[in-house]
């Protein structure tokens, strides 16, 4: 997936995959969060 988004350069793909990085990170920080709470 992240192959043909590399590939194919366009600006919604680029768009896609930053705000799927920063879900991906937010996601992170959720599970970062909760494992130093308990």
């Amino acid at each position: 997936m992240s192959t043909s988004i590399h590939r194919h350069r366009q600006p919604r793909g680029r768009g896609f995959t930053a705000k799927y990085n920063q879900s991906k990170r937010a996601k992170a920080s959720q599970i970062l969060y909760d494992s130093t709470v308990s």
